[in-house]
């Protein structure tokens, strides 16, 4: 039924076409919602992780499951602020926050800036304006991920060390204007073992027991974080959300009763797990090329559409939904063989995923790749001069364009 669907819309709307399909949004938007409530009780919030696919309207359907976004830059909160959602339920991430962005977000009244280094506590003490913040902290946790996706390790990027944490939190508290309200780690993406995210919580808890020790200082609010893992292949395990949260939930509740600290308000921040498998896109096959090792089936989309293989070397399912169309009384097409799903961009490593079994297609045949919902439209480049492609949304099989195509005098309108 979906493949029918999506032939038509790739005729209707053209390809490339990313879609997205809104009961799978709002379907995610419950698990994690209802794993947090069934686990924590009304102690806890769900945010959206608006970097992995940002849009006025996915922030509407976010707002309307009464779920919290964090954002990572004044892009994304200038989205959020055109969607019409509330200020006051957004976190402000952000390794490297300009100075701009930050007047913005507070004068905007975010609900919370999450201070990830000395410079930028710096420019939020010299503004002398009222704001809450979370200090984020690096656990030293080092998962089972890809290294581009790894952001908990002591050599992180990201935030403080446990050592640096504290003496901030002693020059936040003597600050009048900012109002300290806990911490927030993340230990990477990807990550598919619930004992990575219990020892976080662990950690985390620790710590804060030791903050109360030291400084007296009482922390009302944890941020865990994201990275629950997401199926995108067969080969990938199926993740148990519930599983994640119950085992952080029993050890945050455990440490608050050895340390005898009150258990703090606690958030997560699913990205991927929200809106992954929610997205499929759509490309039409220009060309077939065979050499001495390899069967290129070359699309019309490209790495500056889909850049995860190219990234991270990132697996996706494709398959033919014009497969139907074949004439199997050609034995040539029953044949299954192992291809390449190439892009039109300059570049050897443009490459969509490799090692495909599939019948060989047809010129004009529609491939569609599974689980684009995270990371593709949002990481999208106009490498090349391409257009990004249009988004379309649907729901119960009616669709509606979110994004709309790129044209040529769009790719060009900002130059002079």
């Amino acid at each position: 039924m979906d493949n029918s669907l999506h032939i038509k819309l790739a005729k209707e709307f053209g390809t490339p076409l990313y879609i997205i399909n809104e009961n799978k949004i709002r379907r995610a938007c419950r698990k994690f919602k209802d794993a947090m409530y069934k686990n924590y009780g009304k102690d806890s919030q769900v945010l959206y992780a608006s970097k992995a696919l940002s849009c006025i309207k996915l922030y509407k359907i976010i707002n309307s499951e009464n779920m919290e976004l964090d954002v990572v830059s004044g892009g994304e909160l200038y989205t959020a602020l055109k969607s019409g959602f509330p200020m006051e339920k957004i976190h402000f991430h952000g390794n490297n926050k300009s100075l701009e962005e930050l007047i913005m977000a507070i004068d905007l009244g975010v609900g919370r800036i999450v201070v990830d280094n000395e410079e930028e506590l710096e420019k939020i003490t010299n503004l002398r304006k009222q704001c809450n913040i979370l200090i984020r902290v690096r656990p030293g946790i080092d998962v089972t991920t890809h290294s581009a996706i790894k952001t908990g390790t002591i050599d992180s990027k990201f935030g403080f060390s446990f050592e640096e944490s504290e003496e901030v939190v002693k020059k936040v508290i003597k600050n009048d204007k900012i109002n300290f309200k806990g911490f927030h780690c993340h230990i990477g993406s990807q990550i598919f073992d619930s004992k990575s995210f219990e020892k976080s919580a662990e950690i985390m808890m620790d710590f804060i027991g030791k903050i109360f020790l030291k400084l007296g200082v009482k922390t009302d609010e944890l941020n865990l974080g994201g990275g629950f893992g997401v199926k995108y292949t067969k080969n990938d395990p199926e993740p148990n959300i519930n599983e994640f949260i119950f085992y952080s939930s029993e050890k945050i509740k455990q440490k608050s009763i050895e340390l005898n600290i009150k258990q703090p308000f606690v958030y997560i921040e699913p990205g991927r797990g929200i809106v992954a498998q929610a997205g499929v896109t759509l490309y039409t096959v220009g060309s077939i090329k065979k050499t001495k090792n390899e069967t290129y089936v070359i699309v019309d989309g490209s790495m500056a559409d889909n850049p995860r293989f190219t990234l991270y070397r990132a697996d996706h399912e494709v398959i033919n939904i014009s497969e139907d169309e074949f004439d199997c009384s050609n034995k040539k097409n029953t044949i299954k063989e192992r291809v390449t799903i190439a892009g039109k961009c300059c570049e050897s490593g443009d490459i969509i995923a490799k090692n495909v079994e599939m019948r060989i297609p047809q010129i004009g045949d529609i491939l569609k790749v599974r689980c684009t919902g995270a990371y593709n439209f949002s990481m999208a480049s106009n490498y090349n001069k391409l257009c990004r492609p249009a988004m379309i949304l649907i729901n119960d099989k009616k669709a509606q364009i979110i994004v709309k195509r790129q044209t040529y005098d769009d790719l060009i309108s900002s130059e002079l």
